[in-house]
């Protein structure tokens, strides 16, 4: 892969998405294609378990089920847009990748963080981006900022 790949991580609120389309024109303006796109999603089946998964109708989903949407969503995504954009060379900048599933499956609903991370190592091929960024931000402000 020629390719750069580019995941921004962080709760609600933090400011990945400014982040994200502030990185995007910078490398835009030197010359580099960018890809922006986001997990869970970035293709019609992937939105698809995206709407599923985040709907309300479907509280109290099963975790292991929830895992493996996301990780269904994330083979998806990988296979039919990051990889052939990496292939062409492009830069993709990605809005939550495996390290969200990890905290949320892994942690949060209590699956081990070593399983989600095996499961969605599996579904992506092994793809790991080149550059993670983490954001962080005061939960109260950021709440305050989703909330608006």
């Amino acid at each position: 892969m020629t390719g750069y790949f580019v995941a921004f991580e962080g709760g609600e609120g933090v400011g990945k998405s400014t982040q994200e389309a502030l990185l995007s024109d910078y490398l835009t303006q030197q010359g580099h294609v960018v890809l922006r796109t986001r997990e869970p999603g970035g293709t019609p089946a992937a939105e698809q378990i995206r709407d599923t998964v985040l709907s309300r109708a479907h509280e109290g989903m099963n975790p292991q089920s929830e895992a493996l949407l996301f990780a269904a969503a994330r083979g998806d995504h990988v296979a039919r847009v990051v990889r052939p954009a990496l292939a062409r060379g492009d830069v993709v900048i990605c809005d939550r990748y495996i390290d969200s599933s990890i905290s949320y499956q892994g942690y949060a609903r209590a699956l081990g963080a070593d399983r989600i991370k095996d499961l969605s190592m599996w579904a992506t091929g092994g793809l790991l981006p080149d550059l993670t960024i983490v954001m962080a931000l005061d939960p109260e402000v950021s709440m305050k900022r989703v909330v608006n």
